[in-house]
């Protein structure tokens, strides 16, 4: 007898094939649903292609056809691989963006923090800094050019994501010290602080250098210590620092009693960003939030930042932000 649906935190049923996008479709298979209300703040997390099973989800005309959207908004295109030649679809991309948010308006009631809640302002800054230890990385990066060029288009890409991954970790690594300069001045105004990693190598050194000042979440932490980490950083003086991996500490955690943001290394989607932004930017948090962006300069950091930076360009088009 249920007429209505709500479903909080909406775009984690971004992909058709997941165990929660199978179920929250089934649900509205077999229940009779007058009324679907979806909630999320980041309702397109990374590109055109998360939008469609949102659309499907609340039987939006652009839902019900899965290859027109694609075609049509996601300059989709059509691959062979492998000497099966089988067909596979490159949904990747983005077109008819202004068409897309159109049709797509009648169907949003979008409410923004900065306009709908007395909150201060937050302020982002990228900073760009010079690589001291360019030699080794340009050997680094050397090495990689040098197998891309060996192994071609025969390489899987796994194995190419995985090679990139090397860079990038030893980018944020070599990043540690700028960081904990930046956070230690931070730490002097007595200002608490946010650190924001990828990997546990560039996490275990912000743990150790701050100690028993700070606590720490990762994927691996027990739910009862995450939720005793925060307490600790909300309402310990003696805890100035949160060190946390963006996908297990970006979302679902309030630490308002951060004023910085630092995030040592970056995501590949701007929504993981902007949700762990948020964990310091949200309702009770009386005081400016300054996120900081070191960017290494002529590097694949500086790559990953103007991909995310278009990615967030194409998204507000969307959404008409």
């Amino acid at each position: 007898g249920f007429d209505l649906f709500v479903l909080d935190e909406a775009h984690c049923i971004k992909n058709s094939n997941s165990n929660r996008s199978k179920i929250v479709m089934d649900i509205k298979k077999h229940i009779n649903l007058e009324y679907i209300w979806l909630l999320t703040g980041t309702p397109i997390s990374n590109r055109p292609i998360n939008y469609f099973n949102i659309l499907k989800l609340i039987n939006s005309p652009l839902g019900e056809n899965w290859q027109f959207y694609v075609l049509r908004y996601c300059n989709g295109k059509q691959i062979r691989l492998g000497k099966t030649n089988k067909k596979f679809w490159i949904t990747t991309g983005a077109s008819n963006l202004d068409e897309l948010s159109q049709r797509t308006r009648s169907f949003i009631l979008r409410r923004t923090k900065e306009l709908h809640l007395d909150l201060p302002d937050k302020i982002r800054t990228p900073i760009f800094i010079e690589l001291e230890n360019r030699k080794e990385y340009d050997k680094v990066f050397e090495k990689y050019l040098e197998w891309r060029k060996i192994n071609g288009k025969s390489t899987n890409v796994a194995r190419k994501l995985v090679e990139l991954t090397l860079l990038r970790k030893f980018l944020a690594i070599e990043k540690t010290d700028y960081t904990i300069e930046l956070v230690d001045n931070m730490l002097d105004q007595d200002k608490k602080v946010i650190i924001f990693t990828n990997y546990k190598e560039e996490m275990d050194i912000f743990v150790k250098k701050y100690g028993k000042s700070c606590v720490s979440i990762h994927g691996g932490t027990k739910m009862e210590d995450r939720q005793n980490n925060v307490e600790s950083f909300q309402n310990d003086e003696n805890i100035k620092v949160f060190v946390g991996q963006i996908m297990a500490a970006g979302v679902g955690l309030t630490l308002t009693k951060a004023e910085v943001v630092v995030f040592n290394s970056l995501d590949w989607v701007p929504g993981n960003l902007e949700q762990a932004e948020d964990r310091a930017y949200r309702i009770s948090q009386t005081k400016n939030v300054n996120v900081y962006y070191p960017i290494f300069d002529n590097t694949v950091d500086m790559i990953v930042w103007q991909v995310l930076n278009k990615k967030k360009q194409i998204i507000n088009q969307i959404m008409d932000d």
